[in-house]
């Protein structure tokens, strides 16, 4: 890991607060991501309206698979790195 992105993400770490929170310690934690969405928008040429911070990769790929009209509600899989889980 770069000394950079480390400095960043213990710098991040420090802060407690809910990002979707209006006090004091939610604004600070807010500013944190929206200014991280910022930088990733930026090393790719996107938008950062377009950058999504998801909390799983399981979360991820149905995001994505719902991005591109290949959700079906009802199909019952869960992808779980190796290998899929049937519920």
């Amino acid at each position: 890991m770069r000394v950079e992105a480390r400095d960043a993400m213990l710098a991040a770490m420090a802060v407690l607060g809910n990002p979707s929170s209006v006090h004091g310690e939610g604004r600070a934690a807010k500013a944190i991501v929206e200014k991280a969405r910022a930088q990733v928008a930026k090393a790719f040429g996107a938008m950062a309206a377009d950058i999504v911070f998801t909390g799983s990769a399981t979360e991820a790929a149905a995001l994505a698979l719902r991005g591109r009209g290949l959700h079906c509600p009802r199909a019952s899989m869960i992808v779980l790195p190796p290998g899929v889980m049937r519920i």
